[in-house]
């Protein structure tokens, strides 16, 4: 029986080899010849033929589901997944439309994004600029005490112009702002997940409040917001932490922590149909069980595989390998 191995020395482009899984005609054809093209058809995407599950070993397990939780390589490649960002940047580092078709410099700080229509999250609710809105202005929030928070700083509001359109403010010029929004996490979350993610914090600090009245006073700023947000700080991302609503290919089926994250095909996605049905994220942090599970068919890609085992995977029979010569992103 045939069984095709796949394998990436570079953990960090674990999510170009689910894009080739794909029919995205946006996905670069580069990218397409160098995973092997056919390789990752239905045929024996599991390793005994049945084509609906991908395995996958990761070193380490991811940290948390919410983009804005984190910025370790293990929680970017699940996530970028999930969620999708307002700009998309290429393997070439060439920027791409993302969730936002358009964007353009419209004073020397202001930002206009034409948002992408008819795209829907993975609860079944619609993609509008609420939603950029309610996740731009969650990052900076200091109740979140995001660790990239520093990414967006400089955006001093979000203004929503209609449903599918956003201005970005920026307390100064800043021309590298889509590059920012490009990154894993600027991931854009619904605005109902934000909403019930901060209303169970409020409730569990036994603050007396809506999370449409903290918006309020977020966006007036000053020693009772502070208060507020430094009262919730400890349980905000709770919810969105565990669970997730992103618009990209793949939702979440479950997770178990330290032992693996399991995705499912997103039907509505708009990118072009995936030939599998779900992706298993296994943690299996020994290089050797790694190995031992890649040779035995328990999975078909395996990350952070030790340069001496390369011997090992060419001569696997058959082999499906992916050679990159020089991929690599700053997280």
């Amino acid at each position: 029986m045939n069984k095709k191995y796949f394998i990436l020395f570079f953990v960090l482009v674990l999510t170009l080899a689910l894009a080739a899984c794909t029919d995205d005609s946006s996905v670069d054809s580069d990218v397409e010849e160098s995973t092997g093209g056919e390789e990752g058809s239905d045929e024996n995407a599991t390793g005994d033929g049945g084509g609906k599950d991908l395995n996958i070993a990761m070193m380490d397990d991811v940290v948390t589901l919410d983009p804005h939780g984190s910025n370790d390589s293990a929680s970017a490649q699940v996530r970028r997944n999930i969620y999708e960002t307002l700009v998309f940047q290429e393997s070439d580092m060439a920027l791409a439309p993302g969730l936002a078709e358009e964007w353009e410099a419209a004073e020397d700080d202001v930002w206009n994004m034409k948002l992408r229509e008819g795209t829907t999250f993975h609860n079944g609710s619609e993609f509008t600029a609420e939603d950029v809105k309610a996740t731009l202005d969650r990052v900076r929030d200091t109740a979140v005490a995001s660790e990239v928070a520093f990414l967006f700083e400089m955006i001093d509001e979000v203004e929503v112009v209609g449903d599918y359109e956003v201005n970005l403010h920026t307390e100064f010029p800043f021309a590298p702002l889509p590059s920012h929004l490009a990154h894993n996490t600027a991931g854009i979350m619904s605005k109902e997940l934000i909403d019930q993610d901060y209303q169970a914090a409020l409730d569990e600090a036994g603050v007396e409040m809506t999370a449409d009245e903290y918006y309020e006073l977020r966006a007036e700023g000053g020693s009772e917001y502070e208060d507020v947000a430094e009262q919730i700080s400890e349980y905000t991302g709770g919810v969105i932490g565990s669970q997730s609503d992103g618009t990209n290919h793949l939702m979440l089926q479950s997770r178990t922590s330290g032992e693996e994250t399991v995705l499912e095909k997103f039907d509505d996605f708009q990118g072009g149909d995936r030939s599998f049905e779900t992706v298993t994220f296994r943690v299996i942090p020994e290089n050797g069980a790694r190995m031992a599970e890649l040779e035995t068919g328990g999975i078909q890609i395996a990350g952070d595989v030790d340069s001496s085992s390369a011997v090992r995977v060419v001569e696997l029979d058959p082999v499906g390998n992916i050679r990159i010569e020089n991929v690599s992103f700053v997280e």
